[in-house]
């Protein structure tokens, strides 16, 4: 991984506050307020991100991004790794006479697709330009069917072949019935999900993202091909359509990624309503992000170790039975004068983690 442990850290805590308080048929309509307020300034460190797609998604910057944008069925909550509310609402598992388990979600029917068009973000229409296009059951099946598909050729599609019926087959090119594969679309908002074995993760990777849908729409085009077919295109910043938090603005490949605050989602206990507006992801190596930082163009920054004085460092240990949102704002110190660089950590336990106090 090219990210360190601190600012891994530091990205996890950053996830929480993004959303801690507070053609000839037209595709998207139902524009949302254009003026950014609140915009929080950060880096995803050196090179570019590799993708925004979830079917081929394999590191932390691309995930980062797709989490803010694409939610699962489920989410687990940061602190205690409990299975939290995400698209679903509901859910409930029974045991089937050969073995295997069926795992029923019961999802929210008012969430829509949405897009920045160069302006405002808005919902994403049907082919009748007038209806929503709402997030549904089908859409994850898509976004399953695909992150399996050998010809995608998904780097993670095997872990939904190791716990899910028909999965493995499907992915390994055994079969192209997809329909041998566990997922089963029972009506617009209800999809079940049949695993291999009973277990605890099962409904926990249902929500990652090897199983958010993608638009289908988009990738393939729709509507008698007033859609035009994107294919692997479809994550670019004038194609690019989700439904979480936040949706992408502006990505200027090796440069930064904008995400704007989607004012259509209604939030939910996991995922609240945005109180950032913007937030801008540069793509910066540790010393150059520092110095921005210390300039006052970024928000966060890790610390490079150049640039620690450790006369000045305390380590100090904490116990496993103290989590990092009780722990007071760490100051990191440095060799040049600057901002002193506030770190609230405040999503993760670390046990036996240690923490460089000024």
């Amino acid at each position: 991984m090219r990210k360190t442990l601190v600012f891994l850290s530091l990205l996890v805590s950053l996830s929480m506050l993004f959303t801690a308080c507070g053609g000839a048929a037209p595709e998207a309509g139902g524009a949302g307020p254009t003026t950014p307020g609140k915009v929080l300034n950060v880096t995803l460190g050196p090179g570019d991100v590799p993708t925004l797609d979830p079917a081929i998604a394999e590191d932390t910057s691309s995930i980062q991004i797709i989490n803010e944008t694409i939610v699962g069925l489920t989410t687990i909550h940061e602190v205690t790794n409990l299975v939290e509310e995400g698209m679903a609402t509901t859910w409930e598992s029974v045991v089937n006479a050969d073995g295997t388990e069926t795992v029923t979600f019961h999802m929210r029917n008012d969430v829509p697709w949405v897009r920045w068009n160069g302006t405002a973000v808005e919902t994403v229409k049907g082919c009748d330009g007038t209806t929503d296009r709402i997030v549904n059951a089908n859409d994850f099946a898509y976004g399953i069917e695909r992150n399996l598909n050998p010809e995608v050729a998904s780097p993670y599609g095997y872990l939904l072949g190791m716990v899910m019926v028909g999965a493995a087959d499907y992915n390994n090119g055994v079969t192209t019935d997809f329909s041998t594969v566990g997922v089963e679309v029972v009506d617009d908002f209800t999809i079940k999900l049949t695993y291999i074995l009973p277990a605890v993760y099962n409904v926990q990777i249902s929500g990652l993202w090897v199983a958010r849908p993608q638009p289908k729409w988009v990738l393939e085009g729709d509507c008698d091909g007033a859609v035009v077919a994107r294919g692997e295109r479809w994550t670019e910043s004038n194609f690019f359509q989700s439904f979480g938090p936040y949706t992408l603005k502006e990505w200027i490949h090796d440069s930064k990624i904008t995400l704007v605050k989607n004012p259509f989602w209604p939030g939910n206990i996991s995922q609240p309503i945005p109180a950032i507006d913007e937030i801008n992801f540069s793509m910066l190596d540790d010393a150059v992000a520092f110095s921005n930082y210390e300039a006052g163009t970024l928000d966060a920054a890790a610390v490079p170790s150049a640039d620690l004085d450790p006369s000045r460092l305390i380590l100090c240990c904490l116990s496993s039975s103290i989590t990092a949102s009780t722990c007071a704002p760490i100051t990191m110190a440095s060799t040049r004068p600057h901002r002193s660089l506030m770190t609230c950590v405040s999503a993760v336990p670390y046990p036996r983690q240690l923490i460089a106090r000024a």
